[in-house]
This record gives structure tokens, C-alpha cells and sequence, in this order.
């Protein structure tokens, strides 16, 4: 088997692999770990899924289904239907070492199992390439790009051993060598004598063996058959081409551009090419630009070489004027500057440039060879560009859509907001207005003049609330911490009467002890406070109480926090309601309630790093227990910390 570049076909699907993954996909909900299942026991498409995407550093560990159920769910039922459906890998008689990948493979697992190999997927792997790689001297290169981890890269690298080699290399060789073995028809002559290495007993070794063979017939894996009649080239079969073009343009409809171009790497991968191919086109003023779907990194370089559509020497815009394939293989001395660096930045010695039809665009590739790797799939991997980059300019054309439309929306809200709040401001100026009237009219009230100085304390964040709305955000001078018992305290002033009072509804609070400052500002505490003492109020009726309740310190998550209660001997919430107690939706209230107060209430609790438990027990009465940070610049508990880390010094020193 002669060593082939990693991007070449890899060994044929097994029989039936293909026709089975299209079963599972006709069903309304395909079970992505079923396919899974099947590509893992088919070296073919296990190969080509993790060149499409390598393997992660220690993804493998996490297990080989989870990896292969990741990319085949990325993939997209529409695009693994085009993939295998335009595949002409290898028709013909199935070469043994494919023939012989699942049964060794399910003996490597077993053999990990029964060894106590740390990293079972690593083997199930090794065993599924492992015909492969002992077969052939050099290895075949198609695992270089797959991000394999270096041990088992290399115990598919070392070649065929015999007992006395096999006794100084790593677990995973050892395992591997034994596994295609035991894997072969003649397994009792080829793998027994192996058996002393292993410290197995050559029974139980033919136990194993046994137990992977029926394992693979009980697990209904893709069990190698006679081969169909092959199938005529994809060019030459209108209607299965029909159905591969149609899914092509299915699997990138509906995407955002971002997922849409990740969809794209990997299809180019699978349908024959490197990676994603640099997309040109004519940009304004006269330059050419990399278009949507073009790798990142290389679209930026490339718009900083501003190259000029009218350059009679670059091969790009030779192309993207005339319409006509061009290559150069190797880019040498007397090709473009930028052809040589455009060759460099695509890590290959040359160029293919193919015209795109849908779009005045281009596609560069990187050559590693004078030919195509590939020459039947070229027009299909014209049409799958073609089919991309006309879905990405759709897509982007509907962003820029719906970012206009919503910034008109945004421009419209924050007109309306800004007039609601100018008219809103007339009767707060006019409340204000009234209330200094009455405190000056009654200087020596010293009660009076506290109440109104709360009121129009309130007015004024009644106000800024508004206004935050229409201005955009500044600097807040508000301090990032509060006295948490004079909040609740100024609160209980200002709305114990009017929310509480008047309604027949009791309100006590409760001071064990004067807590230290908490980490969040007034402002936000008492929008918490206000949205909780409107709820209680609403859902209490005459005779009821609300008891709020400062009981100190208490540490929660690692941290000393403030809990502050609320506590109602109300009927209690309703089952419904208690399921999704913080989401905004509607509210059991009536219409002029929105049901966002205690979403509202949440937010604000999760800014500040607090928490938030309620309590609301089928008998009736509701609780609601609030955790506040409290504020480590605080006097006192900077004092402790000071303490704690001198008390920690002297213990280190000691």
C-alpha cells in the first residue's frame, strides 16, 4: 500500500457502513450516537470524520463515540446525506486490512479491558487502523492529520513485531500488534504464541477473540459483505447528482455566517480539498478582497497585500478576469511576489486558482503536487464553493438586514422613551415642587422633614430610572455598597404605609443586630426591596403579614454574606407559578401586571453575586431568603482579613 498525502481518499467505506448511516437519517430524529456507533467500527469513515476535524488534545480521552457524534451532528444530517451519497471511494473486491478493521478493533478493546489499559478509545482506534498501518512499511500517512495523540500515532507507526521486540515497546504497541493477530483467520497459530508477553493464557486469549466476534454481530455492526457493482461515476449519474446537489445547498440554508463558514471547512475536507479554499473577489476601488468563508487569518493578510484586480501578474487576478483555471506548481522564482507568499501562507510550493460561476470570485488552493489529488470530484467541489458563498452572501445580506431594521427599531423606542420620559418629568418636577413647599412651611417637624427627604430621595431614582433608559450609560458615582438596615429602614418609612397599611396588611421588621456593609448599591437593594414589598402587598389580604428580617451573618458558597427574609403568612404561590418563580412571563395578577418583578429581582440579585431561595409550602405562606456578599472594604472586615493573614504569616514563619 503505497504512502499517500493526508488528504488523499482514505481506505474504501465498509459494505452497507453508508446504506445503514442513511437509514438512521431517515429518521425524523436521528440518533447521532447510533451513527456513531457505525462510523466507529468502519475505518473509512472514522478516518475521513477526523481529518475533516482533528481530534482535540485529550478529546480522545473523553471517548471516540462522543468524538465522532460531535462532528456528525456538526456536520448536519443534509450534508453526511450529499458526502455519502457522492462517494466512489475504492469500488470493487474490499481490501483485506478493511475487512479485517472491525473485528480487530473490537479485540483491541476487549484486550484494553482485559490488560488494564488506562485509555480503552485509544486502542478501540489503533485497532480499527491497525490492518492498515502493520500491513504497510512505511505506515500510510492519513493519520498525520488527525490529531491523534503521539502514543498511538506511533503504535501504528512501528510496524509489525515479533515476540521478543514486542517485549520493550509501550502498552498501546503491544496491544495493537495482538489485536491484528488475534483478528486474522488463523488466529490460533498467529496469536497464541504471543500470549506469554501478555501474561494471558492462550484460552483465554481465544476467549476474547470469540467474545469480539459475537460482540460485533450482537452490536449489529456494519459486518463486511461482497461488494455492490460499482457505481458510475457521480458526473455521469444525473439523478444522484440532482440529489447531491440539492443537499449541498440544503445543509448551508438557514445558518448564520459564523456557523455557515464552520460548516463550510468541513465539507471542503470531506469533499476532497486541504482545507478552506481562499474566496476572492473584486472589492471597491479597484482591490481585490477575501470574501465571507475565506479562514480568518489568511483573508486578513491577504486584504493588507491590497493586490489590484487589474494585476497582469498575479495569478488571481488573471483568473478573476478571464474566467480561465490556472495553477502553478512549484511557485518559483519568477512567479508574483505575491503568489510566492500567498503559496507560503497556504503552507504548500503551489497554486491552484479556480473560477467560481454563481459569483466574480475565485478559489485559491494549495497544491502539493503538479496534478489534482482528486480530478473526478473537481466540479463538485466547484458547485459546493459556489453553493457556500452564495448562501454566505445571503446570510450576510439578511444580518445587515436585521441589524438596519433593528437599529430603526432602536432609534424609534428610544424617540418614544425619550418623549415618555419628558412628559413623566413634568409631574415628578411638580411632586418635588410641593414636597420642599411643605418642608419649608414646617421647618421645626423633624419628622416631617425626614419623610419628605425619602420621598423625594425616591423621586429622584424614580427619575434616574427613566432617564436611563434614553441616555447612554456614564460613569456611576454611586458607591458599590450600602448600609443594608438603613435601606430597609428608609424603605419601611416610604412604603410600609402606603403598599401595607392602607391595604390591611401588617408590616414588622426585625433587626437581630447592625449588619456590616454589603456589596451592592442602594439603588439596587432597594429595587430588590420595592419589587418584593409590591408582590407581598398584591398578594396579601386584610389581616396577613409581612415580616422582613435581618439576621446577620452567615456563610454561603465560601463567602460571608448578609441574609435578609422575607417571610408572608400569605396563601402561598400557585404550583405553576413555582416552576418558573424568576422568568419573566405572564403574571396570575391581572393584565396590568407583566410578570417580570421577580425576574427583575433575579438579575439584579446574580449582578451583585448574591442569591435568591424561595420557600412557598402547599399549606400556605411564602419565604423568600436573600444572600448578599458583604462587603470586604468594610472597616471591620478589613480589620479580620489584616488579623487572619498576619495570623497566617507567623504560622508560615514558624
Amino acid at each position: 500500500m503505497p504512502d499517500l498525502p493526508p488528504f488523499a481518499p482514505p481506505p474504501a467505506f465498509l459494505p452497507g457502513s453508508d446504506a445503514l448511516i442513511l437509514c438512521r437519517l431517515a429518521q425524523d430524529e436521528p440518533e447521532w450516537d447510533e451513527i456513531a456507533f457505525i462510523a466507529a467500527h468502519d475505518p473509512g469513515l472514522s478516518l475521513r470524520l477526523l481529518q475533516a476535524e482533528p481530534l482535540a488534545a485529550g478529546e480522545l480521552e473523553r471517548g471516540l463515540l462522543t468524538a465522532l457524534a460531535r462532528r456528525l451532528q456538526a456536520l448536519g444530517d443534509d450534508l453526511l446525506r450529499a458526502w455519502l451519497l457522492a462517494d466512489e471511494s475504492a469500488p470493487g473486491a474490499l481490501p483485506a486490512a478493511a475487512a479485517q478493521a472491525p473485528l480487530t478493533a473490537a479485540c483491541a478493546l476487549l484486550l484494553a479491558r482485559e490488560t488494564g489499559y488506562p485509555r480503552p478509545d485509544e486502542a478501540l482506534l489503533g485497532g480499527l487502523w491497525a490492518p492498515f498501518a502493520l500491513s504497510a512499511q512505511p505506515a500510510p500517512a492519513w493519520w498525520a492529520a488527525c490529531g491523534l495523540p503521539p502514543v498511538l500515532l506511533d503504535a501504528l507507526a512501528i510496524g509489525r513485531l515479533d515476540a521478543a521486540a514486542l517485549a520493550g515497546v509501550h502498552p498501546l504497541a503491544r496491544l495493537l500488534q495482538l489485536a491484528s493477530r488475534l483478528a486474522d483467520r488463523d488466529a490460533e497459530a498467529v496469536a497464541l504464541p504471543l500470549a506469554s508477553v501478555f501474561e494471558l493464557a492462550p484460552e483465554r486469549l481465544l476467549a476474547l477473540r470469540a467474545d469480539a466476534a459475537a460482540r460485533l454481530t450482537r452490536d449489529d455492526g456494519p459486518a463486511p459483505r461482497a461488494r455492490v457493482p460499482p457505481l458510475a461515476p457521480l458526473a455521469d449519474d444525473p439523478y444522484r447528482a440532482a440529489a447531491v446537489l440539492g443537499l449541498l445547498g440544503a445543509s448551508f440554508a438557514r445558518l448564520a455566517p459564523r456557523a455557515l463558514a464552520g460548516r463550510l471547512a468541513i465539507a471542503c475536507r470531506l469533499f476532497g480539498l486541504r482545507d478552506t479554499p481562499l474566496l476572492v473577489g473584486a472589492g471597491t476601488g479597484g482591490l481585490l478582497r477575501a470574501l465571507p468563508g475565506s479562514p480568518a487569518p489568511l483573508a486578513r493578510l491577504f486584504d493588507e497585500l491590497k493586490l489590484r484586480a487589474t494585476d497582469p501578474h498575479t495569478i488571481v487576478a488573471q483568473t478573476l478576469h478571464d474566467g480561465v483555471e490556472r495553477s502553478i506548481f512549484p511557485v518559483a522564482a519568477g512567479s508574483a511576489a505575491a503568489d510566492s507568499q500567498l503559496a507560503r501562507w497556504l503552507g504548500a510550493r503551489g497554486l491552484l486558482c479556480l473560477p467560481l460561476a454563481r459569483r466574480a470570485a475565485v478559489a485559491l488552493i494549495g497544491m502539493d503536487a503538479g496534478h489534482d489529488p482528486e480530478p473526478g470530484l473537481r466540479w463538485l467541489q466547484l458547485r459546493l464553493l459556489d453553493t457556500a458563498l452564495a448562501a454566505l452572501h445571503a446570510a450576510s445580506a439578511l444580518e445587515r438586514e436585521r441589524e438596519t431594521r433593528d437599529e430603526v427599531f432602536r432609534l424609534g423606542f428610544r424617540e418614544r422613551h425619550r418623549r415618555l420620559v419628558h412628559e413623566a418629568s413634568n409631574p415628578l418636577t411638580v411632586i418635588r415642587n410641593r414636597l420642599e413647599l411643605i418642608a419649608l412651611r414646617h421647618p421645626d417637624d423633624a419628622a416631617l422633614q425626614q419623610e419628605t427627604a425619602l420621598i423625594g430621595g425616591e423621586l429622584e431614582r424614580v427619575d434616574a430610572l427613566l432617564r436611563r433608559g434614553v441616555d447612554p450609560p456614564q460613569g456611576s458615582q454611586e458607591r458599590p455598597s450600602c448600609d443594608a438596615a438603613g435601606v430597609v429602614e428608609e424603605m419601611r418609612a416610604v412604603y410600609a404605609g402606603p403598599l401595607f397599611e392602607a391595604r390591611g396588611v401588617g408590616f414588622e421588621l426585625q433587626v437581630a443586630q447592625r449588619p456590616a456593609t454589603v456589596a451592592m448599591p442602594a439603588s439596587a437593594l432597594r429595587q430588590v426591596l420595592l419589587n418584593l414589598f409590591r408582590n407581598a402587598a398584591e398578594a396579601l389580604g386584610p389581616g396577613r403579614a409581612l415580616t422582613v428580617t435581618l439576621t446577620g451573618e452567615i456563610i454561603a458558597g465560601g463567602r460571608n454574606c448578609l441574609e435578609l427574609s422575607l417571610v408572608d403568612d400569605g396563601p402561598g404561590l400557585p404550583s405553576a407559578r413555582r416552576t418558573a418563580l424568576f422568568d419573566a412571563g405572564a403574571s396570575s395578577k391581572g393584565e396590568a401586571h407583566q410578570g417580570v418583578g421577580l425576574a427583575v429581582v433575579k438579575e439584579i440579585i446574580d449582578r451583585w453575586h448574591g442569591s435568591i431561595v424561595c420557600r412557598s409550602p402547599h399549606g400556605g405562606g411564602t419565604t423568600f431568603q436573600l444572600l448578599i456578599p458583604l462587603d470586604r472594604s468594610d472597616a471591620v472586615l478589613a480589620s479580620c482579613d489584616t488579623d487572619a493573614s498576619h495570623g497566617l504569616d507567623s504560622l508560615t514563619s514558624e
